[in-house]
């Protein structure tokens, strides 16, 4: 039977996989919040877009690290590459 990432998580004592997942999972959600938070900046204050395409390929890529199917991960890469092409265009 295959374990949710939480029950994985609660492994006693960690073991270095465990330690991994938790630290990315500490990692990506302080990343999307960042992202979140930044694009909320940018849309009020009227800032370059370009920004904005940025946080769409941190959050991306934040989410790619936790779907499980292999056709999600590569529509999500597909995506991510999308928006850091858009992001260069508008940056140069």
């Amino acid at each position: 039977m295959k374990r949710s990432t939480f029950q994985f998580l609660k492994v006693n004592p960690p073991t270095p996989e465990v330690q991994r997942e938790r630290f990315l999972l500490i990692l990506d959600s302080i990343l999307i919040v960042f992202s979140v938070v930044f694009s909320a900046w940018i849309l009020v204050a009227g800032n370059s877009l370009s920004y904005l395409w940025f946080n769409l390929y941190i959050l991306l890529g934040c989410m790619q690290r936790h779907v499980k199917k292999q056709s999600q991960r590569w529509l999500l890469l597909f995506l991510s590459i999308t928006c850091m092409i858009v992001w260069m265009c508008l940056i140069f």
